[in-house]
């Protein structure tokens, strides 16, 4: 856990209680762990498919958290997260507009990344601090997704305002 981390989290419950707009955007489902792991890609009968499996920490929340915990959890290196998440961010804003979201700008998107991003931080630090040594597969898993959030709470300024 690095110094801007611990700082961070000391900081967090204030700063989702003065800025938070989660509970006040539109609701959806959402999936809860959405990660490559738990998404299939390919062709049945010539149709491009994709399904995702593992339901299991489905809630109704704001759609931007699946999103965040993609980009900031799945993207392995920090470079590639750093590089490619405005683009993904764009990606889905646009999806939402082309399918009759509207009154809904990217800057209020980008935004609420944020947020999710502070969401997933408590998350990893969760998974870490229950780590169990029986379970190497799954004690790797929450070691690397803690420092993909830490490396993302950082890179995206959120300790600073």
């Amino acid at each position: 856990m690095t110094d801007a981390a611990k700082a961070f989290g000391e900081q967090l419950p204030q700063k989702l209680t003065d800025k938070s707009r989660f509970g006040k955007l539109p609701q959806t489902l959402v999936h809860g762990d959405f990660r490559l792991e738990n998404m299939f890609f390919g062709t049945s009968l010539g149709e491009s498919g994709f399904a995702v499996i593992d339901w299991q920490d489905i809630s109704y929340g704001e759609g931007i958290w699946d999103i965040a915990w993609f980009i900031g959890g799945c993207l392995q290196a920090t470079s590639e997260r750093q590089s490619e998440e405005q683009q993904l961010l764009k990606i889905y804003h646009e999806t939402l507009k082309t399918n009759g979201v509207s009154e809904y700008t990217f800057d209020a998107c980008w935004e609420d990344y944020r947020l999710a991003m502070s969401r997933y931080f408590v998350q990893a630090v969760l998974m870490v601090a229950s780590l169990n040594t029986e379970n190497d597969r799954e004690n790797r898993l929450a070691r690397a997704v803690s420092e993909r959030f830490i490396a993302a709470i950082t890179d995206l300024r959120l300790i600073d305002g």
